[in-house]
């Protein structure tokens, strides 16, 4: 991909992404901490899944053994949002993992998400990349990594976000149920 397309395509991420302030009125986020992980996605008032108008749905869990231990790091294994709002599902699911942080899967990787993980690594200054020491690159993330240095690509990290901005955000006007 050429630099002007990368480019154009951080660009459209950064102007695309939307904020609290664009979800409708009867959608609410929940976030979901399991005994292993965390879910965050678009719900109604009594935190049922939505379809309507908007479905989201980030889930993080605990390292396996087809990733290794990712120095802690919460996995995403899935994460399918609509709307242009997954950077705000991420940013939730990020606030809600802590210190740990989020990595992303090693096996199904989409190039959208790597963009996102991209965007995160090079110009978000309230998100933390620290480098992972033990985490299995996965066959799938070899198209991913041809243009970095080892271990300068978005795959090499693991994300922690420095606050908890858009959880407030959510709790100041009432879209936020947790469970």
């Amino acid at each position: 991909m050429s630099y002007i397309r990368r480019t154009l395509a951080d660009l459209l991420l950064s102007e695309g992404a939307k904020s609290t302030s664009d979800l409708p009125d009867q959608t609410y986020v929940t976030v979901e901490k399991t005994r292993d992980g965390v879910l965050v996605y678009f719900s109604d008032l009594m935190g049922q899944l939505s379809e309507d108008p908007l479905t989201g749905i980030v889930e993080a869990y605990e390292p396996d053994d087809l990733t290794g231990p990712c120095d802690g790091a919460l996995v995403v294994r899935r994460a399918f949002v609509t709307g242009g709002f997954g950077p705000m599902l991420y940013d939730i699911a990020m606030e809600a993992a802590g210190e740990r942080g989020l990595t992303m899967d090693r096996d199904t990787l989409t190039q959208e998400a790597f963009r996102v993980w991209k965007f995160y690594k090079d110009n978000r200054v309230d998100v933390k990349a620290i480098p992972l020491t033990d985490c299995v690159k996965g066959p799938r993330l070899d198209i991913y990594q041809m243009e970095y240095e080892e271990g300068e690509s978005p795959i090499d990290f693991r994300y922690v976000k420095k606050n908890m901005s858009v959880t407030d955000a959510l709790h100041a006007v009432g879209k936020l149920i947790e469970i």
